[in-house]
């Protein structure tokens, strides 16, 4: 890849820095940074589901080696990529969260006939929706009332509605995109 990117008659603005958000993005840029001498930050959000596939150790290493830095959102995150062979000195902690004033404790008024559940993030499948599915389709088939509204934008929507479908839960499913924010607060409120 390093001869290919030194070969190549490619040419990109000058970059000063990469920032990559997950191991396997980084270490497919790091051959470009190597033959370009361009620094290379990563975002480390946690190791993938079991099941999935995880970055070869030769690999990690050979990205953590070069890495100036290594991002991660909590002490947690933190253990993890160091006890990957991050280098600690490396690894800088950047907390993640929601200004708790935005979301006020709202008590209901009456018992709810039904289980709401809220799930907002990118419609990707590396955020999970399709777990949240196969929980639904559980819960309903347990006997539980349940339905599930998902809030987010990307381009799996289609395979989630076909995996609705498939799980047999779409009539109680909903996908919305591009929400004002206070309608996403009014389903914060009523999850």
């Amino acid at each position: 890849k390093a001869i290919a990117f030194l070969a190549s008659d490619f040419e990109l603005p000058k970059v000063d820095i990469i920032h990559c958000h997950g191991e396997f993005e980084a270490y497919e840029v790091l051959h470009f940074a190597l033959a370009n001498n361009i620094p290379l930050i990563t975002t480390f959000h946690g190791l993938q589901p079991p099941g999935m596939p995880q970055l070869a150790l030769d690999k990690r290493a050979a990205l953590y080696r070069y890495c100036k830095a290594v991002l991660v959102n909590t002490r947690f995150a933190q253990d993890q990529v160091i006890s990957l062979g991050c280098p600690p000195e490396k690894v800088r902690i950047i907390p993640q969260g929601l200004p708790m004033v935005d979301f006020p404790f709202y008590a209901r008024a009456k018992p709810k006939d039904k289980l709401r559940i809220l799930a907002v993030g990118r419609l990707q499948r590396d955020k999970g929706h399709a777990y949240t599915l196969g929980a639904l389709r559980r819960l309903r088939q347990q006997g539980l009332p349940a339905e599930l509204t998902i809030v987010g934008v990307g381009s799996d929507k289609q395979r989630l509605e076909k995996l609705a479908t498939l799980y047999g839960v779409s009539d109680c499913v909903t996908i919305l995109q591009g929400l004002a924010t206070e309608a996403l607060m009014a389903l914060y409120r009523e999850a």
